[in-house]
């Protein structure tokens, strides 16, 4: 995870790697897009103009689908608009900007299946490298994992917050607790973590952290959670200096916040997966001789990659059906994607000159 790139000198500020990988997709999917849309006879100044109105789409649409999906996480509405961390859905980027790329094209009378096929391959590569921020940002994580590949975000990300907010991890490695006299004594150690490392074992005695020397349990638990939220996403937390008593012995140890429990790394497999995808339209593209059938397959192989990974996650509530939003909205992007083939098998396609043809229908060739 790395959620700064680079933290600019002086001041509180730093760029966000995921809105970077975010820019880069929507750049390298629009170039490919406009040349693609080149190579079938049109102007690839008209995907550049087209730009400006699926990007917009897209940040909206993702944006207000994760808002509506986890509405309870948000206080203000500053909340709403902030984006620095995150908190996009795919499927309302679509959405979005498929609504988006409908208008433009009622209004321009631009060819629609010509573009909706240029488009193809570029989504799917778009997807590839926007994953790839999620994985930065530490966003869109998997469920626990004990067996095969897995990965342990540092403090602060999404996942390590929310496994401690249903209690199966602490955030500096150990859990305390003040005794029957008062005074406050690890009751745990998590396997793993700094703590562990450090030395740290059930029973020993807090007797300071930090600067904070006290027998009152209260006052070294309020000096931990001081020290945690010195975190920001462009600074780490540094190590935390606690004085225990072990027996006779006094003794200092130092420990890093604990990264979050092993994930599966579910980012990684959708950037895979979509690369993949990109791979197979793009060959697909060059031997097109119907419109419609590259963003039908689209539509259709998407969806399923998409349902299997979201069984591994764990940032989804499920729904009445037992499944997340995202696997719902998988059945109806699916559908719509069969719909798409089967009418493009089924009907003839018209040039420009013939009966019926217009300037939409025209450039489906």
């Amino acid at each position: 995870m790395l959620r700064t790139l680079f933290t600019f000198p002086g001041i509180e500020f730093g760029l966000p790697g995921f809105g970077v990988m975010l820019a880069l997709a929507v750049y390298v999917a629009t170039m490919l897009t406009a040349k693609r849309f080149g190579k079938l006879g049109e102007d690839p100044e008209v995907v550049w103009r087209l730009s400006m109105w699926y990007l917009i789409g897209g940040l909206v649409g993702a944006r207000a689908f994760y808002v509506i999906q986890y509405h309870d996480q948000f206080k203000s509405i500053w909340d709403v608009f902030n984006i620095t961390k995150g908190g996009m859905v795919f499927y309302g980027s679509a959405i979005g900007a498929f609504s988006a790329t409908a208008w433009f094209c009622w209004k321009e009378r631009t060819p629609v299946w010509k573009l909706l096929d240029a488009m193809a391959p570029s989504l799917a590569l778009g997807i590839a490298i926007g994953r790839i921020g999620c994985f930065l940002n530490g966003c869109c994580y998997g469920d626990y994992c004990t067996q095969g590949p897995s990965v342990r975000f540092p403090y602060g990300c999404d996942a390590g917050s929310h496994f401690f907010s249903i209690g199966s991890q602490s955030m500096l490695g150990f859990r305390a607790a003040p005794d029957a006299s008062g005074a406050l004594r690890i009751e745990w150690v998590e396997p793993g973590t700094d703590a562990e490392r450090a030395g740290l074992e059930p029973g020993d005695r807090i007797i300071a952290v930090g600067a904070e020397r006290s027998s009152n349990a209260f006052e070294l638990t309020n000096a931990m959670y001081d020290h945690l939220q010195q975190y920001k996403p462009h600074r780490p937390v540094p190590p935390l200096p606690i004085g225990i008593e072990r027996g006779n012995k006094e003794i200092n140890l130092s420990v890093m916040p604990a990264p979050s429990l092993p994930v599966h790394p579910t980012q990684v497999y959708s950037t895979i997966g979509a690369f993949l995808l990109y791979l197979y339209l793009a060959s697909a593209f060059e031997l097109r001789r119907r419109g419609g059938i590259l963003v039908a397959e689209c539509f259709m192989l998407y969806p399923i990659g998409r349902f299997i990974i979201e069984e591994l996650r764990f940032d989804e509530e499920r729904l009445f059906d037992g499944l997340t939003i995202s696997q719902n909205v998988s059945f109806g992007i699916f559908a719509l994607g069969l719909a798409v083939y089967v009418w493009a098998r089924t009907h003839p396609e018209k040039t420009q000159g013939e009966p019926g043809a217009s300037a939409t229908g025209a450039s489906l060739a």
